[in-house]
């Protein structure tokens, strides 16, 4: 299991976390969920093969007060998948920004924490135990500027929502002729 950091998890073949804060310390961490609700298991790390990464949106009504801009990731360790929820806020950018430069298949690992400010932070490394940063960290996709600090989140969203799951690819068809009678 390539989750750490907390008690195991179980034995389940499809696990659901979600970014967000744990119940009792209210640090960034990836709190595993159970019938769509938060449990008290939570983890700091998340590693495995990227199997897919895309975008979410859930439009302003009764019961959000806002648009709500998302990334759903998958991960597969052995024979697990993780799905990871989050939304892209500030604390998520920068993980999304370099999960963006991860190839499907590659192994990568997804770290969240609080920064020195306080703040939810997180990461997405290509060798956590790498020296140098051009070695340990993926590189960011978006390039730290203006327009990636003013609008980040339509940025990363957008290159979520151009780029197609392996589930989404075009299959090729197949002709009648080609099928053996």
């Amino acid at each position: 299991m390539a989750l750490t950091n907390t008690t195991e998890g179980g034995n389940s073949k499809y696990i659901n976390l979600k970014i967000t804060k744990t119940i009792d310390t209210e640090k960034p961490a990836f709190v595993l969920q159970e019938d769509f609700k938060n449990t008290d298991t939570s983890y700091k790390e998340v590693k495995g093969k990227l199997k897919s990464l895309s975008s979410s949106f859930t439009p302003k009504g009764a019961t959000n007060k806002y648009d709500t801009y998302g990334a759903k990731i998958q991960l597969t360790d052995g024979d697990e998948i993780y799905s990871i929820d989050t939304t892209i806020t500030n604390g998520t950018k920068d993980l999304l920004n370099g999960l963006l430069s991860v190839a499907v298949g590659e192994e990568v690992t997804l770290v969240v924490y609080e920064n020195k400010g306080g703040y939810q932070a997180g990461c997405a490394m290509k060798d956590p135990s790498a020296e140098a940063k051009e070695d340990k960290f993926y590189k960011s996709f978006f390039p730290w500027n203006d327009d990636y600090k003013n609008n980040f989140k339509d940025l990363i969203y957008n290159e979520l929502a151009g780029r197609k799951t392996p589930e989404q690819e075009a299959k090729s068809e197949v002709s009648l002729s080609d099928v053996p009678f």
